[in-house]
């Protein structure tokens, strides 16, 4: 459970045997994209891998987890 806003473009990196690329866009990416514009951005450049693994780091050690994420969801419906 992030409790700061979220970046406001999704990201996801993918991990291959030839390495990683990092892909961003404006509309969700994942289980379920949303193709139907065709809009992202997909780079291999180390760099801006690089970028986006440390931003997903950031995000998770920020989060709140186990019991603390179920208090807090407790805590927002009750």
């Amino acid at each position: 459970v992030l409790e700061r806003a979220p970046p406001s473009q999704t990201f996801q990196i993918l991990s291959g045997p030839k390495g990683a690329v990092a892909a961003a866009s404006p509309f969700r990416l994942g289980g379920r994209p949303n193709v139907t514009l065709g809009v992202a951005t997909i780079t291999a450049d180390p760099a801006a891998v690089a970028l986006y693994e440390r931003l997903a780091e950031r995000l998770w050690a920020a989060s709140l987890k186990g019991e603390a994420a179920a208090a807090r969801l407790r805590a927002l419906l009750a």
